[in-house]
């Protein structure tokens, strides 16, 4: 825990470092309002945002986007089929077609009188008022240009870009100050609005909220709930407030009720506090905090904690990501991850790679490129979220500076190398209850020099030799002593054959695909590790790639096939995509085939032989699998294989196999139906062979209107999970409701389906 703690401490010191570094900096653009509350149109999973195309906005809107300027000797400017002076001569009188212009805002009727000195006037038929983000038509109106004040009558139009007012009587009173009289407010469009809310009076604000009394909320035109007084938020942009209530049903967690209040700090920085309900288990407080104090930093804190009813115990999590870029383009990235012992992932999480995974992984890295060598120094803590494993691995720290390949001058020699310090932390005894825990320094300097040839023009020889020296500061025993410490020495050879490449294009009769290229591409490599003694080797205690190298001679060899397929998207513009991919891959082991056996014994130095496939002959189907075949015991040892088909335009199958032989078998099939008139339905399911029952089905259907005002989802959830060390079925229904202008009721399943798309 002390390691986890100084990482920590590391952690913070970079973020507390980072602020002081950006002080006085000019920060990024500011945040948007938090994913978990802000409508994502272009995610599938999410209901989509409403089109600026209702029959307010039939015309262009001439108004100008900037914001109107103050310079009140500006003229107002008067167009109509007859114009003509009163009395003083500042008084105009405009009939036919009447335009009246100033500043951002345009007022056009049948007829209008307009002061042009104080620009004082009345209008009326077919009155049309636009403003920014502001519509409004009218019987009649009267209005002061330059104060920006006015009423108007039997008035129907949009403000804040996408509500819809009906009222009787609107009175303005500044740039983005309304008041009205027996209105109706919606954001649907259409004679009958699917909703909408009735109210006796309003203030309404742009860009901040509408404020209402005697209110009743109606769908169709049919009272459903009366508002004696009310709020309506007329504003898009992050501001402060309780977010609605999120309900849900589970028949472990019991009733939900998820509530939330979203802070907005400043521009740069939000935070949102939850505060979530579970009949059965007890309230779950949480933490969502998100900063991006410069164009180069940001980060985001998530943190929960609860005291369970059900299980006695105590859960937490936390996770908090922080990246940023220094001064001579030095990056840092982090991630602190700590869950409880009694792991929450697995009894609360959706997401199915937080449920079931091994460990939690908390890490700091810095790194540093050139044009041939990086700098990484990599803080690592994993600890087991196993309730049968207590394993414990860190890297406190690792360095790393590697040199990429590049010519020795203008020789065909080139060279590369890799070197590293680690210190490893560990428990040598991972048993719950038994721990033994202890630091391995280690240091590895891997150089190496190649060659580059071409002995034919099909023909690509690369071959390198290496030398590897690498120090241990102590050993280990098989009985865990320790010994002191010790080197290694090793050197590498090996050399690399490509070609020759093999391809040939074939002709078709489609105007569309005029072509398809076959290539086919044969590699070979050979690589050759002297071994050393048992005794050495036993003393390594094997943390990666590199503590358990030595012992090869082998070949590797591989065929792989390609089809090309040119697309003509114009006539001056055409795209080559890859539709199918076959590698063929195996390993041919000498030191196995060399080696002495006992008699009766048959040496295998084939490995097993890899077959990958992905293959999209066209944007409606896709077909791939991946194997392996085992030469040892002529048995097929992996097999995964997935198929997607669009059949018809809004329908997609996706199945999928993974099978292991001797360990698990799963298929998992996704179904995507989108029906006519916004409707979709999704079905995803997850089958284990093995124990021949069902891991997961989830259900969800969703309804996007086409006036784009309101919709919703519902999401059914079956699966088994892990409560309390004991499996158990858990069954969700959860329910969303989007009035589009008003806000979100209700839950819906964070996690998409278990499929991708294709």
């Amino acid at each position: 825990m002390k390691e986890l703690f100084k990482l920590t401490l590391l952690f913070l010191g970079i973020f507390l470092t980072a602020d002081k570094v950006l002080a006085g900096k000019t920060a990024d653009p500011p945040l948007q309002q938090p994913a978990k509350i802000q409508e994502q149109s272009q995610n599938p999973e999410q209901l989509q945002e409403p089109e600026e195309d209702d029959e307010f906005l039939d015309e262009a809107d001439e108004s100008p986007s900037a914001e109107p300027s103050t310079n009140n000797k500006k003229p107002i400017e008067i167009s109509a089929d007859s114009v003509e002076q009163e009395g003083s001569k500042n008084i105009v009188k405009a009939r036919g077609n009447v335009v009246v212009r100033f500043e951002s805002k345009t007022v056009r009727a049948d007829q209008i009188v307009v002061n042009t000195e104080t620009g004082v006037g009345e209008a009326w038929g077919h009155v049309l008022i636009t403003e920014v983000g502001t519509r409004l038509k009218a019987d009649r109106t009267s209005f002061n240009l330059k104060s920006s004040q006015g009423k108007l009558y039997n008035a129907r139009g949009k403000v804040a870009k996408n509500f819809i007012v009906d009222a009787k009587e609107i009175v303005k009173l500044g740039e983005e100050h309304y008041q009205t009289k027996d209105a109706t407010l919606t954001t649907c469009r259409g004679a009958l609005p699917d909703w909408l809310i009735q109210t006796k009076t309003a203030d309404m604000k742009v860009g901040n909220r509408a404020l209402f009394t005697g209110g009743v909320f109606k769908v169709r035109n049919v009272p459903v709930i009366y508002l004696p007084i009310g709020y309506v938020p007329l504003n898009n942009e992050r501001k402060s407030g309780f977010l609605t209530p999120a309900l849900g049903n589970s028949n472990i967690n019991g009733f939900t009720m998820n509530n939330a209040y979203y802070w907005a700090i400043d521009k740069h920085s939000d935070a949102t506090v939850y505060i979530d309900y579970m009949k059965n288990r007890g309230v779950q407080p949480g933490l969502e905090y998100r900063y991006t104090p410069s164009k180069t930093t940001n980060g985001i804190f998530l943190g929960n904690y609860l005291s369970d009813d059900i299980t006695k115990q105590d859960f937490y999590k936390v996770n908090w990501t922080h990246n940023q870029v220094f001064p001579q383009e030095v990056k840092v990235n982090g991630k602190l991850d700590l869950v409880s012992s009694s792991n929450s992932d697995k009894t609360f999480s959706d997401n199915t790679i937080d449920r079931t995974r091994r460990n939690t992984d908390s890490f700091l890295n810095v790194n540093k490129n050139w044009r041939n060598n990086s700098l990484s120094v990599l803080s690592r803590y994993r600890n087991s979220v196993e309730e049968s494993n207590d394993d414990t691995f860190g890297l406190l720290p690792q360095v790393t500076f590697k040199t990429q390949r590049f010519a020795l001058g203008n020789t065909p020699l080139y060279f590369n190398q890799d070197a590293s310090f680690s210190v490893f932390y560990t428990d040598l005894v991972p048993t719950p209850g038994a721990d033994d825990k202890e630091h391995f320094e280690r240091f590895d300097f891997h150089p190496q020099a190649s060659l580059l040839l071409h002995p034919a023009p099909w023909l690509a020889v690369t071959p390198t030799v290496g030398f590897r020296e690498t120090y241990y500061s102590r050993g280990l025993d098989a009985s865990r002593n320790r010994l002191p410490a010790f080197s290694r020495e090793l050197f590498d050879a090996g050399a690399a054959f490509e070609g020759p490449k093999i391809n040939r294009v074939f002709h078709t009769n489609s105007a569309e695909f005029p072509k398809i290229k076959h290539v086919i591409e044969p590699r070979l490599n050979y690589n050759y590790i002297p071994d050393f003694a048992d005794d050495d080797r036993n003393r390594i205690k094997a943390f990666d790639g590199t503590d358990t190298i030595g012992g090869v001679n082998q070949i590797a060899y591989s065929l792989t096939q390609r089809l090309l397929q040119k697309k003509v998207v114009n006539e001056d513009t055409s795209e080559t995509n890859e539709i199918l991919k076959l590698d063929l891959s195996q390993v041919y082991n000498i030191r196995e085939a060399t080696r002495d056996t006992p008699p009766g014994v048959t040496p295998v130095p084939f490995s097993i032989l890899q077959a990958d496939f992905i293959s999209r002959p066209m944007e409606s189907l896709m077909v791939n699998f991946r194997t392996g075949y085992d030469p040892r015991e002529e048995l097929i040892k992996t097999f995964n294989f997935e198929v997607g088909v669009k059949p018809v335009k809004g329908l997609m199958f996706l199945f999928e196999r993974r099978y292991t032989r001797d360990f698990s078998t799963f298929d998992m099939g996704t179904v995507d139906l989108t029906l006519p008139k916004g409707w979709r339905l999704q079905y995803s399911a997850r089958y284990d062979e093995l124990l021949k029952k069902f891991q997961e089905n989830d259900v969800s259907l969703k309804f996007d209107d086409l006036c784009r005002c309101w919709g919703m989802s519902f999401d059914f959830i079956k699966r088994n999970i892990i409560n309390n060390g004991i499996e158990q079925g858990e069954t969700k229904f959860m329910f969303r409701l989007t009035l589009r202008g008003l806000g979100t009721i209700g839950t819906k399943n964070q996690e998409r389906l278990i499929h991708r798309y294709f």
